[in-house]
């Protein structure tokens, strides 16, 4: 999701794919969107009324008004449900979009590039075990900093950096490590790893829980407590919301990841403008133009006066 601080570059956009030679991949582009942050699904969720949203920006969304941002129909966050292959397709367009955009860009002097002939088949090789280690060897392998072990660039980052900060991944053999790597069993898709399903989602937070409560709910998931009251149930609520989509994620990542986003989110949005704060802003609003309040009180009650004199007069 973009926020305002990130640069102008970073913002992708439909349009990208004008000038392209596969301009109606706009259209994909397009549908793979959040209706609500405009950016790419993470972690999308299904409404009852089979709309889909990022979880988090739907979650957001509900704690305001209870209603599809889209149809307005009476929907509820314990109704959504989470679409693993959906968020797998988003996950890889975002990652392959900047090479796609790049490959069909059109050249400076906008002639197409000339196509190779194909090239006649061959007759199809069995895969031996020497082909497949040889690719495996060709293929850099980069190594894990928490368990040392060995693997593509890709896993590390999209999957097993999360899992082995969670611990929940057993250590190999330091005996074979390049070989326990190259015969690893593949994450099977639309699945979350096991750690995600031994958790469950946050409860809403009780808008009748006591500050001390509060306070004690943040310090358990290490969270600040610093603040007003109000400043304080936002940053649980935001969490609260991060947290339950992280589970929606097919991806997902670890708490530690979630607190240094709600740190940057503080900062992005400033909790020194919340709810709270407006009441002091309001009075103080109040008190500055208290005359011109009075004025239209006491013409208000002239007019009244009128009326009534009228509607006696009649009589």
């Amino acid at each position: 999701m973009a926020t305002f601080t990130d640069p102008l570059d970073s913002i992708t956009d439909p349009s990208d794919w004008a000038d392209s030679s596969f301009p109606n991949l706009s259209k994909l582009d397009s549908l793979l969107r959040c209706h609500i942050c405009k950016d790419f699904l993470k972690a999308p969720v299904l409404t009852s009324c089979d709309h889909i949203f990022c979880s988090v920006c739907i979650r957001r969304s509900l704690e305001s008004d209870k209603k599809c941002p889209l149809c307005h129909e009476e929907t509820y966050e314990s109704k959504l449900r989470k679409v693993l292959l959906l968020d797998e397709i988003s996950s890889w367009f975002t990652r392959n979009r900047p090479e796609l955009l790049d490959k069909h860009r059109p050249t400076a002097n906008n002639t197409p590039e000339p196509v190779a002939a194909p090239e006649p088949e061959k007759p199809a090789v069995p895969l031996r075990y020497e082909s497949r280690k040889k690719r495996a060897a060709e293929e850099p392998l980069v190594e894990c900093p928490v368990c040392s072990t060995f693997m593509s660039a890709d896993e590390l980052q999209t999957s097993h950096i999360d899992s082995c900060l969670a611990n929940k991944r057993a250590r190999p053999s330091p005996s074979r490590p390049v070989i326990s790597s190259f015969f690893k069993k593949e994450r099977t898709p639309q699945t979350q790893p096991e750690f995600v399903k031994k958790k469950t989602k946050i409860t809403n937070l009780d808008p009748t829980i006591s500050t001390n409560k509060l306070k004690e709910k943040l310090n358990y998931w290490n969270l600040p407590t610093s603040g007003t009251r109000h400043q304080m149930e936002t940053r649980m609520k935001e969490f609260i919301s991060m947290y339950n989509a992280n589970l929606d994620s097919v991806n997902p990542v670890d708490d530690r990841v979630l607190i240094n986003r709600l740190m940057k989110w503080e900062g992005t949005y400033s909790l020194s403008k919340t709810a709270g704060d407006t009441e002091e802003d309001g009075a103080q609003w109040r008190r500055k133009y208290q005359k011109e309040y009075d004025e239209l009180i006491k013409q208000a009650r002239a007019n009244m006066n009128r009326i009534n004199t009228k509607l006696d007069s009649t009589d």
